[in-house]
């Protein structure tokens, strides 16, 4: 398939995105007369996604007018299998840049899942985040883990407290390197909190596939930015780790550690 050439689909699929979410299976498509265009080529990949055994095709497409856009107001992932000679069809209506498709089980099923990514673009440097199924052609959007409810504040002597909730958790780092800054900010005086200032926290910059027990099973592993006086004081990421609960459907929070730097 080129990927520079304009993609078409179904009409029906185009009436439907305006829906939170849409996910459907149509037979191998029969044009007749021009298609209503959706979108352009973004990537392309061969993976088992339905569990038969055969690679098939997934493209990704970007719902835009114009190709050298970079931002994609939504996307639209179709997986082909050529046994059956059907598409199947997921659709978002969230944007983004950079998007990207990885293909791993998750779930424990033996078959991998689509996990899809795209960065908002935004100062907080969040991304979204969407999980598919296409077992036996049975399309099915799977949760991504939650985020962590992260709070804190500043303390005295040049302290930054940090609570994950989901724990009963905390975390105290030290700031004093960054004493003359919040000195001037005049969060601090001679070392003592003379104006409480909680600290700023964001969703997922990240969610990463890992397979922390080497057993082809892979699990998700988070970070969250947490900033101090203002959004660009970063002063690191909370790191979760979640692995896939197959008897709750959901995903259940392993651990958590506070890292300076993003790895």
């Amino acid at each position: 398939m080129n990927r520079n050439r304009l993609i078409v689909a179904i009409a029906a699929v185009l009436l439907l995105c305006s829906q939170p979410f849409l996910s459907t299976t149509y037979a191998d498509p029969q044009p007749h007369g021009p298609a209503p265009v959706v979108g352009f080529v973004l990537a392309e990949q061969q993976a088992d996604v339905t569990g038969d055994q055969t690679a098939d095709t997934v493209t990704l497409v970007g719902n835009k007018k114009n190709p050298q856009d970079v931002y994609n107001p939504s996307f639209t992932i179709m997986v082909y299998n050529p046994p059956v000679k059907g598409y199947t069809f997921f659709t978002t209506t969230d944007g983004g840049y950079n998007p990207r498709m990885q293909f791993y089980d998750f779930t424990g099923d033996k078959v991998a899942e689509i996990f899809f990514s795209a960065s908002t673009g935004g100062s907080s440097g969040v991304s979204t985040f969407h999980l598919y199924s296409a077992r036996a052609n049975q399309p099915k959007e799977l949760p991504t883990p939650p985020p962590l409810t992260l709070s804190g504040q500043f303390l005295d002597n040049y302290k930054v407290k940090i609570n994950v909730a989901e724990q009963n958790k905390a975390y105290t780092i030290d700031v004093s390197n960054r004493k003359q800054q919040y000195d001037n900010l005049g969060i601090y005086q001679n070392g003592r909190l003379v104006k409480p200032t909680p600290i700023m926290t964001n969703d997922y910059a990240e969610l990463r596939p890992v397979d922390i027990n080497n057993d082809g099973i892979y699990d998700l592993q988070g970070f969250q930015r947490v900033s101090g006086a203002f959004n660009a004081d970063t002063l690191g990421y909370v790191v979760s780790i979640w692995k896939w609960d197959r008897a709750q459907n959901k995903w259940a929070l392993m651990n958590t550690t506070f890292q300076p730097q993003r790895p």
